[in-house]
């Protein structure tokens, strides 16, 4: 509050500007408790350098005699309960026992192994809320179950089963069992868990085998098929466009030549510009994203042709969760390959199709619906 003195006044002593409080028996204020959720990039179980915070995460919390309450996780990582013993619409009023809960979504694990926390809420006379935590709720991690999806296109691959090989692998903290896989079959899809660290695989099928990066995420390969040839890994100039450059400002369309290449309906955006749950969590290196502009389709292009390795796609927004994106790639007028990749706000996919000597690549959604792409992988 702004007080005001007569400008004629003698001038006040200092010490009424910075009165020292004398009386600590009340408290009239407010503040949140918060349990923060962070991607565990490495599956660590720790929150280290890389990790990054979670959004739309559910977090339930419990007390005995009192309705359960459920928050998500915003853009920074916070779920906030807010408490007060002066404020009557603070969810947290009276001392005593909670449990916070982290609920973990469907093809998530928690690695901090601490979904489940009991914290002790005690009066204090004085202190911002007028109640503290003899201990807060430590921060909690997750990561995506790993797995590869592919589909087969029947026509050239015949009714062979399709099976994964591991070639080379790191194994990552908390994922160092032998390479174990479990397969799921649906028409043309299969998709295999993989239950071990990050590393080189191949997809087999008769004569046919095909490679796939496990890394951080899950993976999509496309649809498979053995008349078609796919860029190998290795060999060449790759590069890895993480939009970090894109604009000059927080947001912008991509201009034509950058990093090489054509663009069409590509926005670049800081990923807290929108304040979208998926614009955060498809960041995979520093701030910077790009998304299809008004969720319309949105094209990358070279004119002499181009390899795509992959890029990690994360949808935008969490109620259109389960939008597909459909993929196609052009070698001139001819449409030589369509992918559908189903999508995800809560993080992204490592979408690898290896598309070969292509001249543009299509990118949309079959609700127009934004899709975050990061780190694109592509050589000329």
């Amino acid at each position: 509050m702004k007080s005001v003195r007569p400008t004629s006044s003698p001038a006040a002593p200092a010490d009424s500007y910075y009165r020292k409080r004398e009386d600590w028996s009340g408290s009239s204020g407010k503040l949140n408790i918060s349990v923060f959720v962070f991607r565990d990039t490495n599956r660590s179980g720790r929150y280290d350098l890389g990790d990054r915070p979670l959004a739309s995460v559910a977090v339930e919390m419990r007390s005995a005699g009192e309705e359960v309450v459920v928050k998500q996780s915003n853009i920074a990582g916070f779920s906030n309960f807010e408490m007060s013993t002066s404020e009557e619409a603070s969810l947290i009023q009276k001392p005593g026992r909670r449990t916070f809960e982290v609920i973990a979504p469907p093809g998530w694990v928690v690695t901090t192994g601490n979904a489940v926390q009991e914290v002790e809420f005690v009066a204090l006379a004085g202190s911002v809320a007028g109640l503290i935590c003899l201990q807060p709720p430590q921060l909690v991690g997750l990561a995506p179950v790993l797995s590869v999806r592919a589909t087969l296109d029947l026509a050239s691959m015949g009714g062979e089963d399709l099976d994964l090989r591991r070639v080379q692998g790191n194994t990552s903290p908390g994922n160092d069992a032998p390479f174990i896989w479990q397969r799921q079959r649906q028409g043309r899809g299969h998709e295999f868990s993989v239950r071990c660290g990050a590393g080189h695989f191949e997809l087999v099928h008769g004569r046919f085998a095909r490679p796939v990066t496990v890394g951080s995420f899950p993976a999509h390969v496309g649809d498979l098929n053995a008349d078609r040839e796919y860029a190998p890994d290795v060999g060449g100039d790759w590069r890895t466009i993480d939009f970090e450059s894109a604009v000059q400002a927080g947001i912008g369309k991509i201009p034509n030549g950058y990093a090489g290449m054509g663009w069409d309906n590509f926005v670049a955006v800081d990923n807290a510009f929108y304040q979208g749950e998926g614009y955060v969590n498809g960041t995979i290196s520093g701030r910077m994203v790009t998304y299809n502009g008004s969720g319309h389709p949105a094209e990358v292009l070279h004119e002499n042709g181009f390899d795509l390795l992959g890029c990690h796609l994360t949808l935008g927004w969490i109620r259109a969760e389960g939008e597909l994106a459909v993929i196609e790639a052009f070698q001139g007028d001819v449409l030589v390959a369509v992918d559908r990749v189903e999508l995800s706000a809560l993080g992204p996919v490592w979408y690898e199709p290896r598309f070969r000597n292509v001249t543009r690549v299509r990118f949309a959604t079959e609700h127009y619906w934004q899709f975050i792409m990061d780190d694109l992988v592509v050589r000329v």
